[in-house]
């Protein structure tokens, strides 16, 4: 536990201390998918149990380097002491620092937050979210995410980890298309090459 705090606040500092532009001053929110696995049993003295599922989520840049997010999971998880899948969900408010320059291709950050979890749509309990991830730029607006993540939880035997895979996509307005030029007369010279822009005649 000490470990991962520790961690976290190197990729704080780091990440605080590099000279570039926040993520999201031009392109303020985001939308993510992800493909998570996770395990419940190695951190509650059981054999390592995988699960899978499937999380979707919106951000929000409110500051300098720091960004809010909603992450929604659904998932099948086998729990400690129970028998076959359950179904997971989960609703998250997490905060992350990160710092991605205009250019870079690849930016990691640092997350934290808090939740709450329900098993079968019921039996809910809280969960403290943290961890970190890299995003890898594929377009201007667009992103590969990988992402790990541990879950400590307010009910015992439910600690988790999970290691997820999906991508980010940066929400903008349409770029304007490139516009023809200048053509009065709708011959099909423009009119900077017409000699005579307001007749129409052959080209």
């Amino acid at each position: 536990m000490r470990k991962s705090i520790l961690l976290l606040l190197f990729l704080a500092w780091a990440l605080a201390h590099t000279s570039s532009t926040a993520q999201n001053r031009e392109f303020p929110n985001a939308v993510h998918a992800r493909l998570n696995f996770f395990d419940f049993g190695t951190l509650n003295d059981e054999d390592f149990k995988l699960g899978e599922g499937f999380e979707v989520g919106y951000f929000r840049n409110i500051a300098p380097f720091l960004n809010v997010g909603v992450p929604f999971k659904l998932g099948l998880a086998k729990l400690p002491g129970t028998s076959g899948n359950t179904v997971t969900t989960s609703l998250d408010l997490v905060f992350h620092l990160e710092n991605i320059r205009d250019d870079a291709k690849i930016s990691p950050y640092a997350f934290a937050g808090g939740g709450y979890f329900l098993e079968e749509f019921e039996n809910g309990h809280l969960q403290f979210p943290f961890g970190a991830g890299v995003n890898f730029r594929v377009s201007k607006y667009a992103f590969i995410n990988t992402q790990l993540e541990y879950r400590k939880s307010a009910k015992d035997l439910r600690d988790n980890i999970q290691l997820g895979l999906g991508f980010v996509y940066l929400l903008h307005e349409a770029e304007p298309k490139p516009q023809p030029p200048a053509d009065r007369d709708r011959d099909g010279v423009p009119d900077i090459s017409d000699q005579c822009p307001d007749v129409p005649g052959p080209a």
